[in-house]
């Protein structure tokens, strides 16, 4: 009788146990999405304002009068303007107050909408926020072998898939054809230039097929490749000399999946 009281209690300590771990568990996890929510939001005053603007007449100004639209117009006047340099104030800011930072990512439509850098390699901001301290979802940033400038072939950014979906958990939604189709446009603000991009593809890879997507300087036919590969595409015609932005980050569906979005830049 003893020896299965002693045995009944050892079993109710050790439930005792794995139950006090998993709530430990739990409240780590939410700890670590509450510490990057905060970050997240920290960072919101660095935003970039949506729309940029345009080049479009403002539609509420009011049409000249007929004594000015008669003045006449010197050949100096007709001269082009030097152009001005382009400068978005907020990613100064960004860069001035957090100098690792290169600049904004936004995709309109979901909740990838973060700063990004750049790294000596590929680990040291996997655990790192903007100043290079620690926090456990990172931040996004591009491969460290590719143009900052993305002028490259192919630039890679990468970022964590969080189990709250954020960072870049959002890719796992253009898995789906629709919502892929509803939400192309992918926005890179720099310091000096605003860049865009529309998505063409979304893959799900293993981690043998990895390289190809990845390189840096894609073959012939690395567009091709991604199309056929892809688990939803927008069948288009690319050109050969488009630049390529790749978005990576984990996936969930087998040991080693990474969800893949492939852009095509804006000439």
């Amino acid at each position: 009788m003893k020896k299965k009281r002693l045995i009944l209690l050892l079993c109710a300590l050790l439930l005792l146990c794995v139950l006090g771990f998993s709530l430990w568990q739990i409240y780590r996890s939410q700890d670590r999405y509450r510490e990057e929510s905060a970050a997240h939001e920290a960072l919101l005053i660095y935003k970039p304002t949506l729309p940029l603007g345009s080049d479009a007449p403002d539609p509420s100004a009011p049409l000249p009068t007929d004594s000015q639209a008669a003045v006449p117009v010197s050949r100096e006047d007709t001269e082009p303007a030097p152009p001005e340099t382009y400068v978005n104030d907020s990613i100064a800011q960004l860069r001035a107050d957090h100098p690792n930072a290169l600049g904004w990512i936004t995709i309109p439509g979901t909740n990838i909408d973060y700063p990004f850098v750049q790294g000596p390699d590929n680990d040291y901001f996997l655990r790192r926020d903007l100043d290079g301290k620690y926090l456990y979802a990172g931040v996004p940033f591009l491969d460290y072998r590719c143009e900052p400038d993305f002028s490259g072939p192919n630039t890679v950014m990468y970022g964590h898939n969080l189990r709250n979906g954020t960072m870049f958990g959002n890719l796992e939604k253009f898995r789906d054809r629709k919502f892929l189709e509803a939400h192309r446009e992918v926005l890179l603000f720099l310091e000096n230039e605003t860049i865009r991009a529309n998505v063409v593809a979304c893959l799900v890879i293993d981690p043998d097929r990895q390289h190809y997507v990845y390189d840096l300087q894609p073959e012939a036919d690395h567009v091709s490749r991604i199309l056929q590969d892809a688990r939803c595409a927008i069948r288009e015609t690319v050109p050969e000399d488009a630049r390529l932005l790749t978005l990576s980050t984990c996936g969930y569906e087998f040991q080693g999946a990474r969800i893949v979005l492939v852009a095509v830049i804006d000439p």
